[in-house]
Order: C-alpha cells, then sequence, then structure tokens
C-alpha cells in the first residue's frame, strides 16, 4: 500500500511539473505592449498645474549709478540677498533695479516714493536659476530711513535653467528697507508651475 501512495504521489508531481511549462512572452507582443503605454505619453518634470511659491529673503542694497543730483531719477541699484524660497530650498537672489520716476501714487503721510522697472535671478540651493522681472515697482519712504516696496513679477523662461527652464507664473515681492545702512527685508508669495 505504502508503493502504491509513493507511486501515486510521484506520478503526480511529474505529472504536473511536466505539464506546467514556463510561457514566455512573445517580442512583438512586448513592443506592442510598450507602443501602447508609451504613444503619447509626454515625460514631465516639474509640476503641471500652479502651486504656491514663497520665501522669505534678508537683502543689501547697492546704488551702482545715480544722477548727479542725489535723489533724482533715475538711479540704477543692485539688491543682493539670501534667503529661503519654496520649491528652491536655500536661494540667493539678486535684483537689478531702474528707478525712473517719482511713485505716482504716494499714500498720506509718505515723505516720497519711487517707480521702477528691475529683473530678479534666484540661484537655487542645487543650482537652478528662476528669473522674473517687473514693472512700475513702487517705493514709498515714510522717513529717510522707513521704505516700503512692493513689485508685482512675472517668471521668465528665459534665462531659467534646469527645472525651472519652463517656469511660469507671478509673485508679489514685499518689504522693507533702510536707506541709512543698505540693508532690508522682503517676502514674496505667488504661484509657480515648471
Amino acid at each position: 500500500m505504502r508503493s502504491l501512495k509513493i507511486a501515486f504521489i510521484f506520478s503526480f508531481v511529474l505529472i504536473f511539473i511536466l505539464g506546467c511549462s514556463k510561457e514566455e512572452i512573445q517580442p512583438d507582443f512586448q513592443s506592442a505592449a510598450d507602443d501602447i503605454v508609451l504613444k503619447g505619453a509626454k515625460v514631465k518634470k516639474g509640476m503641471d498645474h500652479f502651486v504656491p511659491f514663497e520665501g522669505a529673503f534678508e537683502v543689501h542694497v547697492e546704488t551702482v549709478i545715480q544722477m548727479p543730483i542725489p535723489g533724482v531719477q533715475p538711479k540704477i541699484q543692485l539688491v543682493t540677498g539670501k534667503g529661503n524660497a519654496s520649491h528652491m530650498g536655500k536661494t540667493a537672489v539678486s535684483i537689478l533695479q531702474v528707478w525712473k520716476g517719482p511713485n505716482p501714487d504716494l499714500p498720506a503721510g509718505a515723505i516720497k516714493g519711487g517707480n521702477g522697472d528691475g529683473t530678479f535671478t534666484f540661484v537655487a540651493a542645487n543650482g537652478d536659476i528662476l528669473t522674473a522681472e517687473y514693472k512700475n515697482g513702487r517705493t514709498v519712504y515714510w522717513s529717510a530711513t522707513e521704505v516700503d516696496l512692493s513689485f508685482n513679477c512675472t517668471i521668465l523662461s528665459d534665462g531659467s535653467t534646469g527645472r525651472f527652464a519652463d517656469a511660469e507664473g507671478s509673485f508679489t515681492w514685499t518689504g522693507q528697507y533702510n536707506p541709512d545702512i543698505n540693508v532690508g527685508n522682503a517676502d514674496i508669495v505667488g504661484e509657480i508651475k515648471y
């Protein structure tokens, strides 16, 4: 009886092993499947929708060119700073500003203000560059040491590199600046797609 059981189990295992064979995927089928999956697929980097773009910076302002009479426009300033920005990590920023005249929308209590254009260059922690520009940015002088600034900026793909090469979006750069010591701080709030 025992030999009958062993013969039966051996026969069953042999039939099972011989009946099961590894089925190979045909090469034509595999490439057809790849074609279906990849057809029309677009490899995207970054975001395919707008997401918040925020940051905070400490800056130093240097007047590069000033008209012979101090306080008279135009003047050119270079602003440099460091901070953190979403999607960028620790970030260096430089802004080239051209002040072209007085602020036409001075609020009550302001002693003077400026109106200018500028370009931003942000360098992310990994070296990727994001560029932006503003037109008709405004400053408001409340005193000789207290200046508010506000720039509505548009992100540019021209000049941007790495993951920001095709970036789109906008942000507002708002902050304070002390002309006596040439330092200030600013925040950015906006949205970006890259």
